[in-house]
Formats: structure tokens, sequence, C-alpha cells
């Protein structure tokens, strides 16, 4: 009997996860390392009380455990996390009992990312979809097919192909930041990346009639990922556009700190502002600030993006925003000073996650 108690302890201490052992002939619970972590040290059934469980029922269960002599129970600790308690019987010995705390919270919060993403998407497509089909079909039908619906409805089939197109490319690499660690760190000249992500936001700005204001500029070298940091400007200018009224303004400008080693890049807007609910979630995929669905067009991932893109920089974006003024988002980057410094930041260089520049 003790040689099989040390050797059950020995299990319970195997076991990825909370366990203990039971003895019913001396009302001792034995609990792994885990278990204490998590719970604190227990050394009586009655302990289990501090997890809202009714021992009364668990030792209903013991016995009749020990009258079938294997099986299992398993019974909710709580509605609000998913927790199990398992008791487990131990074949031969019906003095002993494996109990379980089996904790998969996480695992459901996973499981609704992924419903909601599924849903998300399937959303995000159903729309043009609809759309693009309802144009065809009329198109198909001889008699609607006038040289006037061509011209009026083509231009709309091809703006939804277009839409469709942004959300599949932006899903493709945003799976591609999430999966994959890789990047290449180089010294990348901060204004000249700037200016370009400017020029090549310049159509969408003009069209609002906003002015893109970028008087100061450091002209220093950044340790950036040379694949992905024209993306992430880009994603983050055009987002201002998308939130500033129209002839609003768009001020780009950058801060390099005292000791010269890191520079502070703020795209700031006048836009309608973000409220502080949103704030946390601004960079959560398709999620988008409430009242703004119908009126910005968009695959709701270009901030999520520019967050996974600037943590395999060692960078964070973060945002300051008061509502009916505007926002303004900044990131930090460190100075390139020489090729050694780039050489020991590189990361698994065979595999480079490449955003497409669209």
């Amino acid at each position: 009997m003790i040689n099989a108690f040390a050797f059950a302890c020995q299990v319970t201490e195997g076991v990825p996860g909370c366990s203990a052992l039971y003895l019913t002939s001396s009302d001792l619970l034995v609990p792994n390392n885990r278990w204490v972590n998590t719970f604190g040290t227990m050394s009586r059934l009655n302990d289990l009380e501090r997890l809202g469980l009714s021992v009364d029922s668990i030792r209903e269960n013991i016995i009749e455990l020990t009258r079938v002599g294997n099986g299992e129970f398993t019974r909710a600790l709580d509605e609000e996390s998913i927790r199990t308690l398992v008791i487990t019987a131990i074949p031969n010995f019906p003095q002993m009992f494996f109990i379980f705390l089996h904790d998969e919270t996480e695992a459901h919060k996973v499981a609704a990312m992924r419903r909601d993403f599924i849903a998300n998407v399937s959303h995000e497509l159903r729309t043009p979809l609809t759309i693009i089909r309802g144009y065809v079909e009329t198109l198909m039908d001889p008699d609607y097919r006038t040289p006037e619906a061509l011209n009026e409805y083509l231009p709309i089939i091809l703006d939804n192909t277009k839409q469709m197109h942004t959300l599949i490319i932006d899903l493709m690499d945003l799976s591609r930041l999430e999966s994959s660690g890789a990047r290449r760190l180089a010294a990348i000249n901060l204004k000249t990346e700037i200016e370009g992500a400017i020029a090549s936001s310049r159509v969408l700005a003009k069209e609002k009639k906003i002015k893109i204001i970028h008087a100061k500029l450091d002209a220093v070298d950044v340790q950036a990922d040379v694949n992905n940091f024209p993306r992430v400007l880009i994603n983050l200018i055009e987002n201002a556009i998308k939130y500033t009224p129209n002839e609003g303004t768009i001020r780009i400008y950058t801060e390099l700190d005292n000791s010269k080693e890191h520079v502070t890049v703020h795209i700031t807007d006048n836009g309608m502002g973000i409220p502080n609910d949103d704030q946390e979630r601004i960079f959560e995929r398709f999620y988008r600030v409430r009242g703004t669905t119908a009126s910005v067009r968009g695959s709701g991932l270009g901030l999520a993006i520019v967050k996974h893109a600037l943590q395999l920089m060692d960078s964070e974006i973060k945002l300051n925003s008061t509502l009916g003024e505007g926002s303004d988002f900044y990131f930090t980057l460190k100075v390139f000073k020489n090729p050694d410094e780039t050489a020991q930041a590189t990361m698994s260089e065979d595999v480079i996650p490449r955003l497409s520049h669209r």
C-alpha cells in the first residue's frame, strides 16, 4: 500500500495540470505542485470547499466509486469559467482516488474567438458578394443589358470585387504575421519611408480634400522590418484619412529622445476621436468604433496588422484620443547605429513574412 501510495504521488506530479491523490482511510489529500501554486495547500477533502464545491456530494461520489470499483465523476466548479473537477477511481486500490481539476476557460475563449472570426469574415464577404450577384443577374437579362446599365453597374461590381480582394490580402498578411516570428531588421531612413507612405496615400487624401502636414521629420535611420514597415505607415495614414472629415488635417511628425537612441513617430488627425471604451479594442481584428461601420469602408484588419507588424520590430502601437477632437497614433523605434546591431536582432531570415503593398 505504501509503495502504491508513493507511486500514485509521482503520477500526480507527472500530470500536466492540477491533480491530487485522495486516501479515504485517512481523509488525506495530497495535491501536486501545480495545484498548490494555483489554489494553495490542501490536506483534507473539506479543503475543497475553497473551490466552491459541496464536499458532501463529493463524498457521495467517492462512496459510489468505491462500491462500483472503477469509473469517474465529473462536476462543474462554477459558471463563469469552464472548470471541472474529475474524481477517478484507481483500480485494485479501493481507498485511493485521483482528483483532477480541468480548466478549459482559455480553450473555450480560443474557440469563441475562432467562431467570431469566421462569422466576421462571412459577414464582410456576404455584402459585396450579394451586391455583385444582384447586378450580374440583372445584366444577364438581355432586356436590361443596355449601355446605360453597363456603365452604371460595372463600376459597382468592380468596386465590390476590389473590396473582397483587399479583405483577402489583409487576412493573408495578418495570418503570416501571427503565425511567424520571422523578421528582417535593417537600417531604414525614417524620413524617406514616411514621405513614401504619404505619397502612396495622396489620392485617398485628395478625394476628401484632407491636408497632410509633415514639417518636422527626423532624417535618421531606424531599425525596422524592411518588408513590413512601409505597410505600417500606410495603414496608419489611411486610417487617419478615413476617420477625418472632409477638408480636415493630418499631422505627421517625429520626436527624437534626448539620448538620440529612440525616435517616436506620431500620426495625428482632427477627426471624430475614439471613445475610451473602444480604445482598448481598436487593434482587434474586425473591431470598429461604434457608429462608424456604415460610413467607413475597409477590411477592419488594418490596425491589427499594424499591431502585429510593430511587435516584430520590438515596438508597440499606442493611442491618445479625445472624442470630438481627434486621435494620435504613435510608436517608438530604435535608432540604427551599426551593422552589428541589426545582425544581432535579425531572426530566421530564411522565412520572412512579407506583407502585400497595394
